[in-house]
């Protein structure tokens, strides 16, 4: 929601952030902004958020159900092989080539992408099954 505020006050409480939590806060908005994130203890509001990259949308109260509704959607609408691949792949720190290579592999030889490209011939909505 727009209205939204974020902080770590782990300064202000005098916490040490968990390594891998900073590592990750550090590769999503870069070095500088995880320093002043982390040692500012500062409240900053969606804008801000945006800015450094910590969100990737906003919408107001009003349009919130609706928006969420509508992502959803959009997600939804995808091969669900391909979006464990590459949330597989985004999320580990360093796969194994192996490992995604095994995953597009699947992906390459399942029904779902079979479906995608004939719905992209027919000019229709792909139907994923997850198989």
């Amino acid at each position: 929601r727009e209205d939204s505020t974020f902080s770590i006050p782990a300064a202000r409480l005098g916490l040490a952030y968990p390594p891998n939590a900073t590592t990750r806060l550090r590769e999503i908005v870069g070095a500088a902004q995880a320093k002043y994130i982390l040692f500012t203890a500062a409240r900053f509001d969606c804008a801000k958020a945006t800015n450094m990259g910590l969100l990737t949308a906003t919408a107001s109260l009003a349009a919130f159900e609706e928006s969420l509704a509508s992502l959803t959607a959009q997600i939804c609408a995808n091969a669900p092989l391909t979006l464990r691949a590459a949330k597989y792949i985004v999320d580990k720190n360093d796969p194994a080539p192996a490992d995604i290579k095994k995953r597009v592999a699947f992906c390459l030889n399942s029904d779902d992408y079979k479906e995608g490209r004939t719905a992209f011939k027919e000019k229709r909505a792909p139907l994923f099954r997850g198989e």
